[in-house]
């Protein structure tokens, strides 16, 4: 009788903790995660998006519209994550379908990114990436630095990159570095005399601090 009595405790505690866990699930799905996820598919640009969680930390997964501005959808994405999921969201992935070429590319300009990124010679820094572009085929591509981060968007037909690179902290009040870049294939000239369009303009920074 008493093991009987036992059984019966120990089932009704397993029974309880699983209802507790479910239900905090599907009030978080509920009440978090479904609002959040419509709210982002509302933005401009935005197809599809998914809460992805790792542990105690939430990442938004983003497949962007054809031709949507990523990095407006990023900068977007990213405060709707820290407005409603606070101190567990971690960041927000555009989800990209990258080409072999176009992830060479990557490869080559990465190493001027990080040295102007060290350096804070921007400047330098996109004019060393235009002559690396203007040697190959792409259709588009755009390199923009603001406080926190250096973006990076590369396009090659139906393939596109999308490639965020943190950056140290800068001092809240110092000016934001912005450097730009665009190109089309049919303006891009041979190797030796780039002429890949490029301009100044400023770009949308988000303060971190």
């Amino acid at each position: 009788m008493g093991d009987n009595r036992i059984h019966i405790i120990l089932l009704a505690f397993v029974v309880t903790l699983a209802l507790s866990f479910g239900g905090g699930r599907l009030y978080y799905q509920m009440r978090v995660a479904d609002p959040l996820l419509q709210e982002i598919q509302g933005q401009p640009g935005v197809a599809e998006a998914m809460v992805v969680s790792s542990g105690k930390t939430k990442d938004i997964v983003v497949i962007p519209e054809t031709g949507a501005d990523l990095i407006e959808v990023y900068n977007n994405v990213e405060k709707l994550g820290q407005t409603r999921l606070g101190s567990s969201f971690r960041e927000v992935k555009i989800q990209d379908n990258r080409s072999a070429e176009l992830s060479e590319v990557l490869y080559r300009i990465h190493f001027h990114v990080y040295e102007g990124i060290a350096t804070g010679m921007f400047t330098t820094m996109k004019e060393e990436i235009d002559t690396v572009v203007a040697g190959e085929s792409l259709t588009d591509y755009k390199v923009v630095v603001t406080l926190g981060r250096v973006f990076i968007h590369l396009e090659n037909g139906e393939h596109m990159l999308f490639e965020v690179i943190p950056r140290p902290m800068i001092v809240a009040g110092a000016p934001a570095a912005v450097a730009t870049a665009s190109a089309k294939a049919a303006a891009v000239a041979p190797a030796a005399t780039p002429s890949a369009s490029s301009a100044a303009t400023p770009a949308k920074v988000v303060r971190l601090w």
